[in-house]
Parts: C-alpha cells; sequence; structure tokens
C-alpha cells in the first residue's frame, strides 16, 4: 500500500509533501479523474489520533481499576476490556483450546475512528451483566450496574 503525505498549500489547493508524496498524489488524483461513472474506487484512510480522547480512555480505565477488586493490575483489565469489546483474535492454547488475544490499541495499531469505536464498545461491555457481575460479584446485578452507570457517567460523551 502507498502512503502519500499530503499538504494543502497558500492557495488551498492539496499536493504532495515531498516529491515523491507529489508524484504519488499526482497518480492518484489522475486516476479519480479517470473515474467513470458507477466506477468505484476504495479509499483507506488514517485519522490522526486526539490525545485527550486518548486520554479519557485511560481515565476511564483507572476509575474503573480503582473501584474493583477483579484485577491486579490495569493492564490485565485493559486486556480483559479489549477482548470483552471483541477486539482480540482467537488462537489454539496450550490444550487446544481457542484462547482470546487481545488486540494492540496501541497509536500505529488503530486510528482515532477504530479507537472511538474500540472506545464505544468497550462501555456497551462494561454495560453487560456478565461484565458487571465479574467486577463486583459480591453486589446485586442492580447495585453492580449502578455501580458502572455512575464510572461511565462522565465518559457517554466520548
Amino acid at each position: 500500500m502507498t502512503t502519500i503525505i499530503v499538504t494543502k498549500n497558500d492557495q488551498g489547493k492539496l499536493g504532495g509533501l515531498s516529491e515523491k508524496d507529489q508524484k504519488a498524489y499526482a497518480r492518484f488524483r489522475k486516476t479519480i479523474d479517470a473515474l467513470e461513472p458507477g466506477e468505484i474506487l476504495t479509499l483507506d484512510f488514517w485519522f490522526p489520533r486526539n490525545k485527550k480522547f486518548h486520554g479519557l480512555y485511560f481515565v476511564m480505565m483507572t476509575q474503573l481499576f480503582d473501584a474493583q477488586d477483579q484485577f491486579e493490575d490495569l493492564d490485565t483489565l485493559r486486556y480483559w476490556l479489549t477482548v470483552g469489546a471483541g477486539d482480540c483474535a482467537f488462537y489454539p492454547g496450550p490444550s487446544g483450546k481457542m484462547v482470546a488475544i487481545p488486540k494492540s490499541i496501541n497509536w500505529k495499531s488503530m486510528d482515532d475512528e477504530e479507537f472511538s469505536d474500540h472506545f464505544r464498545r468497550v462501555k456497551a461491555f462494561l454495560r453487560t451483566p456478565r461484565a458487571t457481575q465479574f467486577l463486583w460479584p459480591h453486589l446485586t446485578p442492580a447495585d453492580a450496574s449502578e455501580m458502572v452507570e455512575t464510572i461511565l457517567m462522565g465518559f457517554d460523551q466520548a
């Protein structure tokens, strides 16, 4: 896959940043201009990660970590949440049974759109009875649900 670094010039027009990018961008524009009605072109685009949004995610995780007793470190909680959100791959474990391995949520693995979707799915997973009853087994289901809602209350706009 080709990566083209694009910039906007003083006249408000897009172009490649370096000479290599300029050539690749010109080829890209030519491809777009040559499209016939009904033809399809697939574009891959990387939305840069938002530092504030990334930080908000980890604030939420820290608050959740502080309120639960199941996990002894934040990374293990993060892995569990990542698997619960469905961001995992399944591989055969030592016994031959399939094991969920969490995917990376680092800056190079997920762009901002993917990370936003991940955050939404983590919050949805946290609201399931499976998650609330695991995190707070000593609470009634209603109290465990209230606990997670109290934590997530400040993060639903994200």
